[in-house]
């Protein structure tokens, strides 16, 4: 057995906006399909351990609230206590985020007293997700998320992609621009933010603005 410390893979794991990521859990396995090491990566989403016999590995990574990832490595004769010198960098393991919140509308011009609406589409990459939904807004500004049939609060989403509407009433007496927040809630939250501008505000006019 290896001294405690030594080590001949590494690696650091990070979520897409390129946030550092704990307590990732990083397994290895042999080609035989033995589980060789579990280890935790730190605060920093760094992790090191031994694989002390030589061969083809797979390594999997493991967070709630990120999509699963996994990649091959080949792990060479000897051990290393220095991990600069260590045969195996793997480098930066980017996760993505399970439960995604995307929109084509950002900002709309509308007459005071309108209904205006946003779609918008909630995914999963890999793991069924409950999912509620939270829309904070100014008094008077009602809002509604609505699917093909009606106004829902909640969702079970077990795969792929969902269209949805965000919908606000906004107020005979609106003058001034708006944001409206649409938030996801899931094993990890999600925000949209919306612009709502009255065409009769006396700022500046806006435009409609489209990712």
């Amino acid at each position: 057995t290896a001294p405690a410390g030594s080590g001949n893979v590494h690696g650091t794991v990070l979520g897409e906006n390129g946030d550092l990521l704990p307590d990732v859990k990083v397994m290895a396995y042999s080609s035989s399909g033995n589980l060789a090491s579990t280890m935790y990566t730190d605060e920093d989403g760094y992790f090191r351990f031994v694989l002390e016999t030589t061969g083809q590995y797979t390594i999997y990574f493991e967070k709630e609230g990120y999509s699963g990832d996994q990649t091959g490595i080949n792990v060479p004769t000897g051990l290393f206590f220095d991990d600069e010198n260590d045969p195996v960098k793997m480098g930066e393991i980017v996760l993505l985020q399970n439960l995604r919140l995307t929109t084509s509308v950002l900002s709309r011009v509308v007459s005071s007293g309108d209904t205006v609406s946003f779609p918008f589409t909630v995914s999963i990459l890999d793991k069924p997700e409950a999912i509620e939904f939270s829309v904070a807004s100014l008094e008077g500004w009602d809002t509604r998320v609505l699917d093909s049939t009606g106004e829902i609060r909640r969702i079970l989403l077990n795969s792929g992609s969902l269209s949805l509407t965000l919908e606000v009433d906004v107020p005979e007496t609106a003058t001034e621009a708006e944001t409206v927040n649409l938030t996801v809630l899931g094993s990890l939250n999600a925000t949209l933010e919306f612009t709502i501008q009255p065409s009769q505000s006396s700022s500046q006019p806006g435009t409609e603005l489209t990712s």
